[in-house]
């Protein structure tokens, strides 16, 4: 059986400096990002990820533009049921959709690239 390598203790106190580096540049650059970028008011996180990174369940209410019946409603509806939301309820009157979906299944560039698909120009409310 191989011996295990081991670090000296100049070499380990190097990769606890390089870790603590990294872990601060990251932190400073989701902070700006953050700043840069904050989340709309139309997206709320319903259930949040039990893990970093993992799946969350959101509400997302997109202004549609474009939609001139209830055809038009119902096309978008179809559309984003296909592509595999959870729930999704268009309103004609206040040319919004609200969509309830989980990140593990949808993202939401799909859900506005589907809603653009169809023809129709969606905006997430600031």
């Amino acid at each position: 059986m191989p011996e295990a390598a081991t670090l000296s203790s100049s070499q380990t106190k190097r990769l606890v400096i390089a870790l603590a580096l990294t872990v601060s540049l990251a932190s400073a650059v989701m902070l700006w990002w953050g700043a840069k970028h904050p989340t709309p008011k139309s997206l709320q996180v319903v259930t949040p990820a039990r893990t970093p990174g993992g799946p969350a369940e959101v509400r997302a209410t997109v202004h549609i533009e474009g939609m001139t019946c209830e055809g038009c409603a119902a096309t978008i509806a179809s559309s984003l049921k296909k592509l595999g939301v959870d729930e999704v309820t268009v309103n004609l009157e206040s040319k919004q959709a609200v969509v309830l979906f989980r990140t593990d299944k949808v993202a939401l560039g799909d859900i506005l690239s589907k809603i653009h698909e169809a023809g129709y120009t969606p905006k997430l409310l600031e």
